[in-house]
């Protein structure tokens, strides 16, 4: 405690004195530490990426016993200090050894994969987690990923590749309303041509499904779950005003859906804002 640094302090200035204490064989005070980079913007966590022991951080990740919120953490770190040899580390830990899923907390280690990878390894974790092996939790942390990388590491995965595979993970039907959410909110509009072909491919079945069974009805919304986040992405497209032709096709998509389905009306934009 006497030790301890100021609050009046920056975090940037803070974070060396509580990065000695991450792994303290006092439970409370290793909790305050993990505490203060949990809570630390990540601009000031990057700043201080020198002082992370890349060896240290390996054995504490291998731990079995390691909790998760602290896996996520020390695999930013390595992320942020270490080498070719740590990515590969990394990789191979995303998974469960015994179970073959997506081990939670880590997220984190997938994030310090794609920062000492960049665009070469969100291509092998397309391959991986975009493939018949792949597990919605596997996709749901690459959705989280490619967020992450957008706001704050646009120069390690480029708008390009992280739009290209945001457009991959929208095509399924489980996280379609997580990717399409994320696509507005970076105002990827080209993306619509394809968003509208998925959602014309889920509306043409729909006349042909009987409504008047159980099934029918139940075959009916799951498709139409699926074009609403594409209706709502359109509406964001015609208000923030894209290019003349995707603004065209947005209120031309708009006006024949909603004319012709009447359960696909204007969806609420709370939902679509961006999450805190």
């Amino acid at each position: 405690m006497r030790g301890l640094p100021e609050r009046a302090r920056p975090a940037a200035l803070r974070l060396p004195y509580y990065a000695g204490h991450l792994e303290s064989a006092d439970a409370e005070v290793a909790g305050d530490a993990w505490a203060e980079f949990a809570g630390a913007a990540y601009a000031d966590v990057k700043a201080n990426r020198g002082l992370y022991q890349p060896g240290r951080l390996r054995e504490w990740i291998a731990d079995p016993l390691m909790s998760p919120e602290r896996l996520g953490l020390y695999g930013l770190l390595l992320g942020l200090s270490g080498d070719a040899e740590d990515a590969e580390f990394l990789r191979e830990r995303f998974l469960d050894a015994e179970t073959g899923e997506f081990r939670f907390g880590a997220e984190g280690l997938l994030g310090g994969y794609l920062l000492l990878t960049g665009e070469s390894g969100l291509a092998e974790v397309e391959r991986q987690f975009l493939g018949a092996g792949g597990r919605d939790t596997m996709r749901l942390a690459l959705a989280q990923s490619l967020d992450f990388f957008r706001t704050y590491e646009p120069g390690v995965i480029g708008h390009g590749a992280s739009s290209r595979c945001m457009r991959r993970l929208a095509a399924g039907s489980v996280l379609r309303f997580t990717a399409v959410t994320s696509l507005a909110r970076w105002g990827d509009w080209e993306a619509f041509p394809e968003l509208q072909r998925l959602a014309e491919s889920e509306l043409g079945p729909i006349r042909a499904v009987s409504a008047g069974t159980a099934e029918g009805v139940r075959g009916r919304e799951q498709r139409l779950s699926g074009v609403r986040p594409i209706l709502e992405f359109a509406e964001q497209c015609v208000r923030a005003g894209g290019s003349v032709e995707q603004v065209e096709r947005a209120e031309q998509l708009l006006r024949r859906v909603r004319a012709d389905y009447t359960e696909l009306q204007k969806v609420a934009e709370p939902e679509f804002q961006a999450p805190q």
